[in-house]
């Protein structure tokens, strides 16, 4: 059993109405530092739902989130994200127009920024941090695979480097807990495996706690440590990939099985 002092986030009797639908009942979830969790279940089970209270955009119903002992439920995604939790969307929010260089730095900015006053005027120490940021995007680039393509637009970028862009701008905010949300959604069996390698090259080199909804269930038993399944907004069952993958009441709900234990993917 983990202790306490290395639980990064815990999550508790979290629900989540919607008008007269419970889109979440009772759920819980606790995330060790460094741990790649995955979160898997049908459409509609909830998934989003977890990943927009845990991100900030919307307010449990009922319920507790506690990051790093400080209480997050209902406080938005900017002091979310000033905390410390950072998320990639299903469906990609770039800044199409802007070089993929710009866009990483913007994920710089909450943090590395001078302020206002220092900006207007270019002072030193404005230069000194645009310098900065500019560095660390390029190094940033270079980790996730895409520093050839720093000068380019981002909407210009094939598609699984979309992805990777992303995933570099939401590192720039220096999270300590990353969200992906169906980071591998539209990719082709290639651009799926480079992912993999990403991630897990991420997962090392920051020592980040790693939170990921996904579909392809080749990506998910073969990354993550640890698995819950969801299924009608209720957590269903949680444990290791084989756990999940032998399970007859997940096989049932979400996997299918061609013989007991089998689980299609």
């Amino acid at each position: 059993m983990a202790s306490s002092c290395n639980i990064l986030l815990e999550a508790q009797g979290i629900e989540k109405k919607f008008g007269g639908i419970v889109a979440l009942s009772e759920y819980a979830l606790k995330i060790e530092r460094g741990e790649l969790i995955g979160l898997i279940g049908p459409n509609g089970a909830g998934k989003t739902t977890v990943f927009n209270i845990l991100s900030g955009v919307l307010a449990p119903t009922n319920g507790s989130i506690r990051f790093e002992d400080r209480e997050l439920s209902g406080q938005g995604p900017a002091k979310t994200a000033q905390a410390g939790i950072a998320r990639t969307f299903q469906n990609i929010r770039l800044f199409d127009e802007m070089t993929v260089l710009d866009n990483i730095r913007t994920g710089f900015h909450h943090s590395m920024g001078s302020g206002l006053f220092a900006t207007l005027l270019q002072l030193p120490r404005q230069r000194k941090s645009e310098h900065s940021m500019t560095r660390r995007a390029g190094e940033l680039a270079e980790l996730i695979g895409i520093s050839k393509l720093l000068d380019m637009k981002a909407g210009d970028l094939p598609y699984g480097d979309q992805r990777r862009l992303e995933i570099a701008r939401a590192l720039a905010l220096g999270p300590k807990l990353l969200l992906l949300d169906e980071p591998a959604a539209g990719m082709n069996p290639g651009e799926t495996e480079a992912l993999v390698k990403t991630i897990k090259i991420i997962h090392k080199e920051f020592h980040l706690s790693i939170l990921l909804v996904e579909h392809d269930m080749h990506l998910v038993m073969n990354l993550c440590e640890r698995l819950q399944v969801l299924n009608h907004g209720r957590l269903l069952a949680e444990g290791t990939p084989s756990e999940i993958q032998n399970n007859p009441q997940v096989a049932e709900a979400y996997l299918g099985t061609g013989r007991k234990g089998e689980a299609r993917q």
